[in-house]
């Protein structure tokens, strides 16, 4: 479902930080995204269930997925720490531009983390919306 994640790597490091000895912060960060339009039209359709008002019944209508109307986030779970998520975005190349930081201590536990598991990325996507008369009939 998603064909590139853009992140970047800098070295630059603050002094003054507030670090204590042995102490470091892994900062990831992630621009943006492409999603294939194909696969997440399979993963969250493009069928909604709405209440027709004049016959109080549920059609079934269909709201083509476009660049325009899909949304998508981003959760970060890495090693001890809360996940972390993204901003609400639209379109099948989202701009996200989030930086997470992560304050750790450098201490072996830590070390095999980081030379043995993976920093978890999930991926969100919000179907698009009925508009309230979609299911109208005049």
């Amino acid at each position: 479902m998603l064909n590139s994640l853009k992140v970047q790597e800098d070295d630059t490091f603050s002094v003054g930080s507030g670090l204590e000895e042995r102490e470091n912060i892994l900062e990831l960060k992630i621009t943006q995204a492409t999603f294939e339009p194909s696969v997440l039209k399979q993963l969250i359709g493009e069928k909604r269930r709405v209440k027709n008002v004049s016959t109080l019944q549920d059609d079934i209508i269909e709201i083509p997925l476009t660049s325009a109307n899909v949304q998508t986030f981003l959760s970060v779970d890495f090693f001890n720490h809360d996940s972390k998520i993204t901003e609400l975005t639209e379109g099948f190349n989202p701009n996200y531009q989030t930086v997470f930081s992560f304050k750790n201590k450098a201490d072996n536990f830590y070390i095999k983390h980081l030379d043995k598991e993976a920093i978890l990325v999930d991926v969100f996507a919000i179907p698009p919306k009925a508009n309230s008369d979609a299911g109208m009939t005049h």
